[in-house]
């Protein structure tokens, strides 16, 4: 009897240090795949902010700038953004090379 104590320790840890985080992990995950809907702005795990064209069963259809329209599997989708949480779609803002008068990148930091 007292070695089955020890045993039954482990597997409570086990439980709530794995188990439990990942169930929860997984309904936070479908919660963000029943919220997504057309027009909603979305980030996915890679980090790619955009908005929901239309979704599918499995996918979602994702536009990352004015035309460009791309299929992601729901699964990739983050998290849906707040209405006016970011910067809109509007093109209005420009990939920069090269800031002026520096010669970098201002991604990198780096000539």
């Amino acid at each position: 009897m007292e070695a089955l104590l020890p045993l039954v320790v482990i597997v409570f840890a086990f439980y709530l240090l794995i188990l439990r985080p990942m169930q929860r992990r997984q309904r936070e995950q479908a919660a963000v795949a029943s919220d997504l809907a057309p027009g909603v702005r979305v980030i996915t795990h890679s980090g790619v902010h955009a908005r929901v064209v239309s979704v599918s069963d499995t996918t979602v259809e994702l536009e990352l700038g004015p035309g460009v329209v791309t299929t992601w599997v729901k699964g990739a989708v983050a998290r849906v953004l707040a209405e006016g949480g970011d910067t809109e779609l509007d093109g209005s803002h420009e990939a920069i090379a090269d800031e002026p008068g520096t010669g970098q990148d201002p991604d990198t930091d780096r000539p």
